[in-house]
Formats: C-alpha cells, structure tokens, sequence
C-alpha cells in the first residue's frame, strides 16, 4: 500500500476569502491523498478534517467510501474499500473528489495490473521420477488447476496462493518407451490463465538390429529401373514390431524415401534412371525411444531402360490418313513393375487393343485409327470394390459396385489430364480405354455428348476379367472391351439388352431416347418407334443380303416398347458381332471424324461380314451361374 500524507491549509481569515461567511472556517485537510490498493476486499482509512460540511464523490464501480460525507469542525475517519480487482496488464486511476464549501481536494486510488510470471517456461523430469519447481511471481490471487492432471504427475504443492511461490512437482517413473509424457500446467488468475510446460522422457529403449541389404546385391550392375529391393529382417529384444524405411541417393548426400512399411521387400513404385548409380540404405524403427538403425549403405547402377516411365506414351500403331482418330490405351491398379516391356501392362493392353480390331467394321478401318499406350503408376494393384470393401490406392481411383452389379467409375478428370500430356492429343472428340488390373467381370463407358458429335468424348472403363465359364463368351475381357469401348466409347451406341424387372418401356422413355438422337446424333442403333418406314435402319429392308434386318422388340434396358435391328448383337451379348445398324453407325462415324464423304453406298462397299457368324446361341442364364450372367452397366451420360 502506498500512502502520500498530505495537508491542506487554507488561512483562516474571512476578509481574504470573499463569499466566506464570518463564522465559517474555511480549511479542509485529507491525510491520505494517494493508495494503491490491488485484492478485491483490501481497504485503506483516511482522516478528513474540514470547517464546513463536506462531502467524497467518485464515479469508479470499483470503490466503495464510508462514510461519503462528514460536518464540519471535526475529523472525520473515512474507509476506503476495492470491491473488484484490475483484470488487465495496466494500471487503473481512481479518484475521489472531496468538496466542502468552496474548497475541494482529491484521493487517488490507483490499482496496479495483473502481473504474473513463470520461471523456467517448461520443466522436464527423467524417467526415474523426482521433484522440480519453477517460481510464480504475482501481485494477485492464483490458482493451480489440478482436475486433469495425468497419473505420472503425483502432486503439485502449493496450488494456490496471493503472492509470489515456489511450486514443486512431483513425478512417479514412466516405464512407456514409446513416449516422452507431456502436460501443460494451467495457472488460473484474476480472468484469465497461464501455463507450464511438463515433460517427461520415456523409458530406456533398445533398438532393433541393422537389417542387412540383400536385392539389389552391393555393386549390383544392370539392375532394373523398376528394381526389387530386399533385406533380411531385423530383430528387437523387446519384441516391438519393426517399420522399414528404403532410402535411396544417387550421390549419397541427399536421401529421399522410396518406402515405408512392414514387410522387408517391395517392388520399386517410381522408375528410376537408366545407367546410373545409386545408393540405398534401409532404416529399421520399432517406433520407441531412440528406436532406429540405420543399415550399411549399399550402391548399384540400373542398367538400360527396360520399363515404360510413369506416364510415358508410345504409339502402337499409326495411321496414315491426314486426320487419323485418336485413341489412348491406359491401366489403373498396374504398379510400376507391371510397366516392364512385355510385362503385365503390355500384355493387357495390347490385348485389349487387338480385341477392338479383330472385329469389323473395325478391322477394315484399322488404318484410320492411331493408337497410343499410356503408362499410369498406381500405388497398388487392383481396385476400389464397394461390395466387398476392399480398396487400393490407384492413379485414376477406379471403383467397382462388385457384387452382381458391372458398374465402374473413376476420376475422369485424372483420366483426361494424363491423356492430354501426349502431345497433339486433346480431350475433344477423345476416346480413353481404362483396362483395370482386378479380375473382375464388369465394364462402364461414360460419355460427354455435344452437338457435334464428332466431338464427343468418353472414357471405357473395363476390368481385367480372367476367370471365364466353360463356354461363356459373355465375360471375356476381350468381349467386353469390344462392347464398352467398340459399342458405347466410340460409336456411342447404346445397350440393346433388357432387365426382366424393367418390363415394357413408358412414352417418357421413348421420348428421352428420341431426344439425344435428335440433338446428339447417338444411340441410333434403337428406335422409339416400331413404324418400319421410321426405324433408323429402314435402308437396309430393301437391300440384298441385309434380309435379317428387321424390328425386334426390346432393348435400352426395356423387355418391349423399344426396338432394335437384329435379334442379337454386341450390344446385348459382348458377342464378336455388331449389326449391321451398329456397323453403319460406326463406319459412319469413323469417316465424319476422318473428315471423309460418307454415303450408305461407302458403306456397303466394304461391309464384308453381314451376318453373325459366331454361332452363338441367344445368351441365357441357365448356361453360367447367375452372378456371371449379368448385362454390362449402361453407360453414363454428360451433356456439355
């Protein structure tokens, strides 16, 4: 508390002091005229003496004066109390105006700022468990928070206190090697907190043993630029489970990660260079304190480059025509050693590839088409599959429906991106094929239609399905390529299977069919209609060797209401036949991307296969299990 004594005195003669009254005694004395009062309760007395009746105003909530008002001609002893205490970092000025008669005086009341420090900031404890202390130095009341201390802190003295303190804090052993114990220590004060850095370090731990490179071997030349790398397993006294981490440099210096995980091999996920030399070490961790050791450094040099790179193109076959047709070829769920030449990504892609021109009319205008394979890295082999909630991580996120369902979708604009980096290629009027590397019978193609439609674009997705029926065609890879991408991605054909539970189709179909084929040219192989001079096949009635061409009911899901030409065909089965509609429309398009003159007579001029020749019986259910026996998923649509 700060006291100023001071007195005020004012000369008692009535003729000097005008207005004054004979019998009045003009003086007035306050024997305290500054305090410094801080905690709310804290008061202080002041004497005041006057002639006169006098009286204290204040305009400050945070005082209280008793009495505030006095007679004159004795002293008066005033309380001034602190109701409330300053909250903020400055000080606060109060004043109390005393007045009798004509003469006034004034009490300062000042309250400091809250003012509050810790020292050190943090303490930290070793893992045997002691005692340390940090100081607290305030001019104000403080409190410890202590409802949510951890179990290795055992107690903390004092917790509370109205000035400055030593406080200790006692911990117990912390036998965790995995973890070093933190806690912050909250000192609460006035409205507001500060707080306290605890640790303390875990346990003694001992590190696994070095894992000992293995592939590629020490000085190892020739090696692959998608190289396996292997290590024999390290071992840990206290049992913890070991993560490996590959690292590799090609100066020894500057390391970056190609793996991390648990298993002691992994085939490399990047391509690395050709002909060049490279250092590798592997870091063991059993993720507990000081838990890691490094391997010996071990180098190689890759060998000639015997891999496509991630996101390398090459052209497999070229057209010679002044404006060939586009199309890109691509994998997802294929790792970077699938990339090998003649590996798993050549081998899938071609044969896709070759599945598509074994066909007519494609087999015939082979030549109009240049086709590139498309290199994609994924993290993992395979695909998403909801139904059986199995996931990887793949370059275009494929997702299967699974269970009895074809339905696929995938990252369409990961698809374009990567296409449209292969110089000259752009997304409109693009045809992708998306081969997945999971064996698995399903296929979805989805398309963005514009009014041209010659600059429509589409992406087939289709899976890697190996395991066939004796018998079934239905499911072949190769068949489905032919029906999602021949079909749906290119000549933008729509299904002319049907689903039982679907039955007939209402006028809303009809008329949602008969829309698109007026104003995007696609899906020209149904008809809304069964009015023989109306199908869009009705050329071919009057034409020799085209006498199997005729209206069947059924197709674009529905059992009846839309009609189709033929009675079978790609387009409901995957057989290698497409009708003799589906071969115009194709050639049709073909020639209108090519920029070429088609007419009816161009086309009949080369149809050299009219019929189906593949002596397929109409496909039933009886033939295969039932979960094999299932239509391919209609294609999604986008309209731009």
């Amino acid at each position: 508390m700060k006291r100023i004594f001071f007195i005020l005195a004012i000369a008692a003669v009535a003729a000097i002091l005008p207005g004054c009254t004979a019998n009045e005694d003009p003086t007035l004395e306050i024997s305290i005229t500054e305090m410094t009062l801080t905690q709310a309760g804290e008061t202080e007395t002041v004497e005041i003496s006057s002639g006169s009746d006098w009286i204290a105003t204040y305009d400050s909530k945070a005082l209280q004066v008793t009495p505030n008002s006095g007679k004159g001609g004795k002293t008066t002893t005033v309380t001034i109390e602190l109701l409330s205490e300053n909250a903020t970092a400055s000080d606060v000025k109060n004043t109390i105006t005393v007045v009798a008669g004509k003469l006034s005086g004034t009490i300062t009341v000042i309250q400091p700022g809250v003012s509050i420090n810790i020292s050190p900031e943090s303490l930290s404890f070793s893992n045997m468990g002691e005692e340390k202390s940090f100081t607290v130095t305030a001019n104000c009341q403080w409190s410890i928070n202590t409802t949510d201390l951890p179990s290795w802190i055992t107690s903390v003295t004092p917790t509370e206190g109205d000035s400055d303190a030593t406080v200790t804090v006692a911990t117990s052993a912390n036998t965790n090697r995995k973890d070093t114990n933190t806690h912050q220590l909250r000192i609460e004060y006035s409205t507001s907190y500060t707080s306290i850095a605890l640790y303390q370090e875990p346990a003694p731990n001992v590190p696994p043993t070095a894992a000992v490179p293995e592939e590629p071997a020490d000085n190892a030349t020739g090696v692959s630029i998608v190289p396996l790398f292997k290590w024999q397993e390290s071992t840990d006294q206290e049992g913890d489970s070991i993560t490996y981490t590959v690292m590799c440099s090609t100066d020894g210096t500057n390391w970056w990660t190609l793996y991390t995980g648990a298993e002691n091999e992994f085939k490399c996920t990047t391509a690395l260079t050709p002909d060049t030399q490279y250092f590798y070490k592997i870091i063991s961790d059993d993720g507990c304190n000081d838990g890691t050791t490094e391997s010996e450094v071990y180098t190689f040099t890759t060998g000639q480059k015997d891999a496509y790179q991630d996101g390398e193109y090459e052209e497999y076959m070229v057209s010679s025509k002044p404006n060939p047709i586009v199309l890109v070829f691509t994998g997802d769920g294929y790792i970077a050693e699938d990339h090998k030449y003649a590996g798993v990504f050549d081998e899938d892609i071609e044969t896709a590839i070759e599945a598509l021109f074994a066909i007519e009319p494609y087999k015939s205008y082979r030549d109009y088409f240049t086709v590139y394979k498309l290199a994609a890295y994924s993290q993992e082999r395979g695909t998403d599959n909801v139904a059986s909630g199995t996931y990887s991580e793949t370059v275009y996120s494929t997702k299967i429906e699974g269970g009895n369902s074809t339905g696929i979708e995938c990252d369409y604009d990961a698809v374009f991106a990567k296409a449209t980096k292969i110089p000259g290629v752009k997304e409109e009027g693009l045809t992708v094929c998306v081969v997945i590397n999971y064996d698995f019978y399903a296929g979805t193609c989805s398309m963005w239609f514009k009014e041209d439609y010659t600059k429509n674009s589409s992406i087939a997705m289709i899976t890697k399905n190996e395991t066939n029926y004796p018998g079934d065609y239905m499911t072949k890879f190769e068949n489905t390529v032919r029906h999602e991408l021949g079909g749906h991605g290119f000549a933008f054909l729509f299904d002319e299977y049907f689903y039982p539970e679907n039955g007939a189709a209402t006028q809303a179909d009809r008329d949602d069919l008969e829309n698109l084929q007026d104003n995007y040219n696609v899906g020209l192989n149904l008809s809304a209609t069964s009015e023989r001079t109306l199908v869009p096949w009705a050329r071919f009635f009057d034409t020799e060797g085209y006498s199997h061409v005729g209206i069947y009911d059924g197709g674009y899901t529905f059992m009846s209401g839309i009609w189709r030409s033929e009675y079978m065909s790609c387009m409901i089965d995957n057989r290698e036949y497409f009708n003799s509609q589906s071969r115009y429309l194709i050639v049709k398009r073909i020639l209108d991307m090519c920029g070429e003159e088609f007419t009816f007579e161009t086309f009949l001029a080369k149809d050299i296969e009219k019929t189906d020749n593949t002596g397929y019986a109409a496909y039933t259910r009886s033939r295969v299990p039932f979960e094999a026996a299932k239509p391919l998923a209609p294609p999604v649509i986008h309209i731009r």
